[in-house]
């Protein structure tokens, strides 16, 4: 995936960032860019994704809005 701005960005956690995402919709997936997976990295993966989740859903709900850009008030 050279020259794939996402692969470029994460750099060695590329293999890691594709596996949380398809990890569940791949299950025959054995390779990333031609380089076979260790169950240890489908591990990491999967112990990273939990992480992730149960981060969001203790964000506090006045985070949630801050990353999505500026907040739209209304004139009442």
């Amino acid at each position: 995936m050279a020259g794939c701005p996402l692969a470029d960005e994460k750099g060695d956690e590329f293999k890691k960032e594709i596996l949380i995402a398809l990890m569940e919709d791949c299950s025959k997936l054995v390779k990333i860019n031609n380089e076979k997976f260790t169950p240890e990295d489908m591990a990491e993966a999967r112990t990273a994704k939990e992480e992730r989740i149960e981060a969001a859903k203790n964000k506090p709900p006045a985070e949630e809005g801050a990353e999505g850009g500026e907040e739209v008030q209304e004139d009442d």
